[in-house]
């Protein structure tokens, strides 16, 4: 199992993500910046106009206070497309951390 977890390291670690939201200007950072601190749950978004997605991401965003002050993790959201990004970062994940990744190396890396 710990070779499936290093494949799956390797695989993202190095993928750029762009903060745009909220934002004057564009910035980007390795996805391993986002675990560098402290333990981070990292949910994966193909679109934000999915409504599956929206209502899984609506149902942690539920237990952030709970896993991010109690439990000590970081949440963050990956995206893979920009359209309705702010919508969904207001309306579904409460103004969350929503991070872009345009090559969508998360996808690809984790199917």
């Amino acid at each position: 199992m710990a070779d499936q977890h290093t494949q799956h390291y390797d695989a993202i670690k190095d993928v750029v993500l762009t903060d745009f939201l909220d934002t004057d200007t564009e910035t980007t950072f390795k996805a391993s910046d986002l675990w560098k601190e402290k333990p981070t749950i990292i949910i994966v978004i193909r679109r934000p106009g999915c409504p599956f997605c929206r209502e899984e991401v609506r149902i942690i965003d539920e237990h952030r206070e709970l896993i991010e002050k109690e439990m000590g993790f970081r949440i963050v959201v990956v995206l893979h497309e920009k359209l309705g990004a702010a919508t969904f970062k207001r309306d579904y994940w409460n103004g969350g951390e929503t991070y872009w990744d345009k090559s969508k190396g998360f996808y690809r890396a984790l199917g």
